[in-house]
């Protein structure tokens, strides 16, 4: 993943009347990757997602797009964003390859070239078979596919995606998880979601919100260690249990060690190991070899990004 910053906040407040929506808010998006914003209802998602679109204008703060400034460039902005909203607005009488014209002829893609965009997205998003049909009679995973098409029709380098899985079934959201897997390759992505699963799969960061400030962000893999949630080290190893458990228990970071019973394989002997540390795996694998044993297994399960964010709330006195 490239370290170069496509999309830059700072500082960002928006109010509507008294209420702050969005207070201070800072973080960037970086080029080839995939950010996933998560927060309870009123959090602040779509207000952000609709300010970074430049549909909505902030209080306060700066936004920065491929290096430009969202203020003073918005509409060279917008050309570089591809701007997907939870309810994807669909002309419900217009045939699918009608609906791309139409949206590619807002888009200011030249007549020349539309044939070949429109055609290109079809492929991508598999929209071939249903082009001649109805958006009102498609179902509602197609009708996501084809508002995916239609901000992809001018290859926006950006692409924000809020709730864009909401309402689909189980085979739908598999299908659309692949589908941005697939775009990552050429674009950043920018996608809210309250399917934390989903997410967890697809993002390689989580930024989370909480009454419209920043609480943490990070790899979903890290977030446990940020907030201070322990983590479960399941160890296999050969050699005197002693020995290991007191190499174990001289490190700060080890919080628990348990060996289990098991009256298979004797020379063998399994243990639960809780820490927080990220270098956990490495201080577990160098005590087992300081005391002369031999692991045959060590890993780390992780608590899920739906625990993570449940504390969180809990935390902050959320319920």
């Amino acid at each position: 993943m490239n370290l170069e910053s496509v999309i830059s906040v700072e500082g960002l407040g928006r109010r509507f009347g008294s209420t702050w929506a969005l207070k201070d808010l800072g973080f960037e998006v970086l080029r080839g990757e995939v950010l996933g914003l998560i927060g309870p209802n009123g959090a602040g998602k779509t207000t952000t997602l609709r300010i970074l679109a430049g549909s909505l204008s902030p209080t306060r703060g700066r936004v920065r797009v491929m290096g430009l400034d969202q203020g003073a460039a918005t509409l060279r902005v917008k050309q570089r964003i591809g701007y997907m909203p939870e309810n994807v607005p669909i002309h419900p009488d217009l045939k699918v390859r009608e609906y791309l014209v139409f949206r590619a002829r807002l888009r200011g893609i030249p007549a020349r070239d539309r044939k070949v965009r429109i055609s290109s997205v079809m492929a991508v998003l598999d929209l071939h078979s249903v082009e001649g049909k109805l958006l009102g009679h498609l179902s509602r995973g197609y009708r996501q596919r084809v508002g995916l098409a239609a901000i992809l029709l001018n290859d926006p380098p950006v692409l924000i995606l809020d709730e864009p899985t909401i309402g689909l079934d189980p085979g739908q959201i598999l299908q659309f998880r692949e589908r941005i897997l697939e775009l990552k390759a050429r674009h950043s992505i920018l996608i809210s979601s309250h399917i934390l699963s989903e997410v967890e799969k697809v993002c390689d960061r989580v930024l989370i919100l909480r009454r419209g400030r920043r609480v943490v962000l990070d790899e979903p893999s890290r977030l446990p260690e940020r907030i201070g949630i322990s983590a479960t080290i399941h160890l296999e190893a050969h050699g005197d249990p002693s020995a290991i458990e007191a190499q174990l228990s001289r490190h700060d970071e080890i919080e628990d060690v348990r060996r289990e019973e098991t009256e298979e394989e004797e020379d063998w002997n399994r243990y639960l190991i809780r820490s927080r540390a990220a270098t956990a795996l490495e201080i577990v694998g160098e005590s087992v070899h300081t005391a002369g044993g031999i692991v045959r297994v060590l890993r780390r399960d992780y608590p899920d990004l739906e625990e993570v964010f449940h504390r969180i709330l809990d935390r902050e006195g959320d319920s």
